[in-house]
């Protein structure tokens, strides 16, 4: 049996759920080709990707035929599709999905559309309507495809966890004091990092802060900035070494980032927004605070976990095991 999971994009947290997807695949006895953007994260034998260098748009449209051509060609038993970008660039993938004998299964890490370019959302609801299976990776993101769409019959899996590679670099400077870090794409507004630079510029008794990945701003005072992007390995060994990582959220899905920290013992504390609080049962494995809450809130989640450390990391680990389980078992059961 075989399968094609196209991932649009093939970087990020979609990307980091690719490989779990076509492992599950795997074990169900399904070899899978991946279909992605060029020079990005994923890598190997098995993924194809159109020319780079092109306008990002054209390159997009091509990953859609490349998709279609390799689903006509393969026959494959299922097709997965990671997500959407631009829905009117992605119809010739629509086509083939249409007339192929492949069970069609749209994994949907975000319900909205970010841009105007990504086109009507017609065209996302009549897909969402089309496939043969719908996945979402929280609750909170079945819920808004349901009002969207009005399909009932959502599945709702949990993350993969994203593997945690051992033998990195950590970039965090040397200091008695504990570490709270936040980390990923940092320039995104909604990822809080002002709220992390107003904690550094209090100075919190006990705490240093950091700000790691793409767009991590510099300057702030109080808070170490490694800027750009870090490989897997070093992301790891860097957060590893932090005691809480912070996750100041206006919006969210679900985070993978969450369970990156968890995986590590490292205590997630984090905004209950979105499909948050589906990941962390606050106390647990980590500690939520309420939208708009003031510095002194944060500053006191940040006393909690100085307070019972060691039980909240071995918490977080404990999640992250219970989710990876969750996810095979789910995953299984679906296909």
């Amino acid at each position: 049996m075989s399968a094609v999971v196209v991932d649009w994009l093939g970087r990020g947290g979609i990307a980091q759920t690719t490989p779990e997807w076509t492992a599950a695949l795997h074990r169900a006895g399904h070899e899978s080709a991946v279909v992605t953007r060029g020079e990005r994260e994923l890598t190997g034998a098995n993924v194809q990707a159109p020319v780079e260098g092109l306008h990002a748009l054209v390159t997009h449209r091509r990953v859609a035929q490349l998709a279609a051509h390799t689903i006509a060609a393969r026959d494959p038993d299922i097709v997965l599709v990671q997500n959407y970008v631009i829905p009117s660039l992605e119809v010739s993938l629509d086509r083939v999905l249409g007339t192929s004998r492949a069970r069609s299964i749209f994994v949907v890490h975000d319900h909205r559309l970010h841009s105007r370019a990504a086109g009507m959302r017609a065209g996302l609801r009549k897909r969402l309507r089309a496939v043969d299976v719908v996945v979402t990776h929280s609750q909170f993101v079945a819920d808004a495809l349901t009002d969207y769409c009005g399909r009932t019959d959502i599945a709702v899996i949990p993350l993969p966890v994203p593997l945690a590679s051992a033998g990195g670099t950590s970039r965090l400077e040397a200091s008695p004091t504990a570490t709270a870090i936040g980390f990923g794409v940092m320039r995104r507004s909604y990822k809080g990092a002002d709220l992390i630079g107003a904690l550094g510029a209090r100075g919190v008794p006990g705490w240093r802060f950091a700000v790691a990945g793409t767009g991590a701003p510099v300057g702030l005072p109080g808070v170490q900035s490694i800027p750009g992007y870090l490989p897997t390995r070093d992301l790891a060994a860097t957060v590893g070494d932090a005691s809480v990582a912070l996750f100041p959220y206006s919006f969210a899905t679900q985070s993978a980032g969450v369970l990156f920290a968890q995986r590590l013992g490292v205590v997630p504390v984090a905004t209950a927004v979105g499909g948050i609080p589906e990941q962390i049962e606050s106390g647990v494995d980590g500690v939520l605070v309420p939208p708009g809450a003031s510095l002194d809130v944060w500053q006191a989640a940040l006393a909690e976990v100085h307070a019972d450390h060691d039980r909240l990391a071995a918490g977080a680990r404990a999640r992250a095991d219970a989710v990876d389980t969750a996810f095979r078992e789910d995953v299984s059961a679906l296909l």
